[in-house]
């Protein structure tokens, strides 16, 4: 695997890197099989780890943290949010998306099943 420029032996990688990475089960849905490395004290995120690897089917990826959006929190005001974006494309054309919101302080996973909550995405056409 290719680690900012190095080759790095993913094993290793997932171990060293754990505050920078997430893992999932690539067969789960609704954020069940999620594990992020930040969030994870390092001997449970090493059993994990250990049990990805021997499993074979986990994904690791890098964490990014996305800057905050403001939507609607409560009845009657607004605060930030954490969004995950859900886009739709077919072949090399746009098809829509979806957002899951989740008010920043939550932290976690954010999924429609743990807790957050479904946004749409209102797209406007540019006439120039």
């Amino acid at each position: 695997a290719s680690w900012r420029g190095r080759e790095a032996w993913l094993p290793e990688l997932a171990l060293t890197a754990q505050r920078e990475l997430v893992i999932k089960r690539a067969r789960e849905g609704r954020g069940s099989a999620v594990h992020i490395g930040a969030a994870t004290p390092e001997p449970v995120w090493r059993e994990r780890v250990v049990r990805a690897l021997a499993d074979g089917d986990w994904v690791v990826q890098e964490r990014v943290e996305s800057l905050p959006s403001i939507h609607q929190l409560g009845e009657r005001g607004c605060g930030p949010h954490d969004v995950v974006w859900g886009l739709f494309v077919f072949g090399d054309r746009y098809g829509g998306g979806f957002l899951s919101l989740a008010p920043r302080e939550q932290g976690g996973v954010i999924n429609l099943t743990r807790g957050a909550s479904p946004g749409v995405i209102f797209e406007v056409l540019d006439d120039e």
